[in-house]
């Protein structure tokens, strides 16, 4: 049940697997203009 529960959190909300290394990517570069703007990165 579990490992299914992963699959689908992790995986199954990407249409390709391409797609979550881009949001890894847009995550990354949303923290360091966060940092280099001054924000806490806690604006929701």
């Amino acid at each position: 049940m579990g490992k299914y529960v992963l699959d689908s959190l992790s995986f199954g909300m990407y249409n390709h697997p391409f797609m979550i290394l881009r949001e890894y990517i847009q995550n990354s570069v949303d923290a360091i203009d966060d940092y280099l703007h001054g924000n806490d990165g806690d604006t929701g």
